[in-house]
């Protein structure tokens, strides 16, 4: 998908438009490459890292964790472990697939 013009920018959500944005000012992507790739990031707006881990553990991403033992989950140590493939801005979270 490319845009032509800024009327086609202006119709995105603007959680796009952060995609877009983010791949541009933060990635080095061109206005072109950015437009054409911007559903490849996934985005968290308004998250850290921590609540991006918080919320993976609760989603059961790294599997059923009994209750009894979610006080001992540290999920600094996990939010360290997805800034290797998430990057916090401070709008939010984002990932490039």
């Amino acid at each position: 998908m490319s845009f032509r013009n800024l009327e086609e920018y202006e119709e995105l959500s603007d959680d796009d438009k952060n995609k877009v944005e983010y791949m541009i000012e933060e990635l080095g992507y061109s206005k072109e490459e950015a437009f054409k790739d911007y559903e490849d990031v996934e985005y968290y707006p308004g998250m850290t890292l921590r609540e991006l881990a918080e919320q993976f553990v609760d989603e059961g991403l790294f599997g059923n964790i009994d209750e009894s033992l979610l006080f001992y989950i540290d999920y600094d140590a996990i939010a360290r472990d997805l800034a290797a493939d998430y990057d916090e801005q401070p709008d939010g979270i984002y990932r490039v697939r």
